[in-house]
């Protein structure tokens, strides 16, 4: 903890701040996770950034292709001759095919079902509609013919659910106000019960600071700039991605929390005291 004051609450305002505190960064991680990670109309609204993640984009081609490919097997009566119908050959095309601007139009409501199925928001595959599956593949290979197109059908993109992701779902999704709430009881009572008001104001100033740095890094620098660069886990871009864009709000409200730590800490030193119990003993009595 960092501290410029000896001074100290009692025993109970300490026990009273300390869960106030810790209920009011849980408060702050929920409200956070709430509005990026168990947001999935936000992924909505920055689809095409989130298919700008190159593995997003394979992992996706590569549960498409072999549609393509069984579809319009090497010799098939409606396949193109010269069509590369190598499933490897199509991901790579279908891959590349997710990155344009034209074909992302269509795949909003797509990534979002990715992103529902991430967190434990329904199960089993997200199904890729029909006409969609046949606009990839044509743009991954012109030589296909509307005969070749018409026999491709759906595709299901099964997406593993991040077990972490959905056991947040019932803990943090939407339960910062309760978090919130209990903090705030906490920590009036802790401030009733206080023989030192000043002293428990500093206590709650040194959580502010710990808590800005603490979010900081496990809600911001670790999912937008660690684990992306550490792992070709395409589901860890997605959720960089939708973090990324709330970046701004977010480190402007932690810079605001630690800055009320740090007057918290250090008002002692800056107004004069006039608790009792810290003005200067009484000279002794004459005889």
């Amino acid at each position: 903890m960092i501290g410029t004051s000896p001074r100290r609450a009692g025993g109970t305002a300490q026990l009273l701040t300390h869960l106030g505190m810790a209920l009011a960064a849980l408060a702050f991680a929920s409200w956070w996770t709430t509005h990026t990670v168990y947001d999935t109309t936000r992924t909505r609204r920055i689809a095409a950034i989130v298919l700008a993640s190159p593995d997003l984009r394979s992992y996706v081609a590569e549960k498409i292709a072999p549609v393509v490919v069984q579809a319009l097997p090497p010799g098939s009566p409606a396949a193109t001759p010269a069509a590369p119908l190598s499933s490897d050959q199509l991901a790579t095309g279908i891959s590349n095919a997710l990155g344009r601007a034209e074909v992302q139009q269509g795949l909003v409501e797509f990534v979002g079902q990715l992103h529902d199925r991430l967190i434990g928001v329904g199960t089993g595959p997200v199904v890729l509609d029909q006409h969609i599956v046949q606009e990839l593949a044509g743009a991954a290979d012109p030589n296909l013919t509307s005969a070749d197109l018409a026999k491709i059908p759906s595709a299901s993109i099964p997406i593993p659910q991040q077990a972490g992701l959905a056991a947040g779902t019932s803990t943090m999704r939407s339960r910062w106000p309760w978090y919130a709430l209990g903090a705030v009881g906490l920590l009036v009572a802790a401030l009733v019960v206080t023989g030192d008001k000043r002293a428990t104001l500093q206590l709650i100033g040194r959580w502010l600071i710990g808590i800005s740095v603490v979010q900081l890094l496990v809600l911001y620098v670790v999912p937008v700039w660690i684990v992306p660069r550490v792992t070709s886990n395409p589901w860890a871009d997605l959720v960089a991605s939708v973090v990324r864009e709330w970046g701004a709000p977010m480190v402007t409200g932690l810079a605001l929390l630690a800055a009320a730590g740090v007057v918290f800490v250090v008002a002692d030193h800056l107004v004069p005291s006039h608790d009792g119990e810290h003005a200067p003993p009484a000279p002794p009595a004459p005889a």
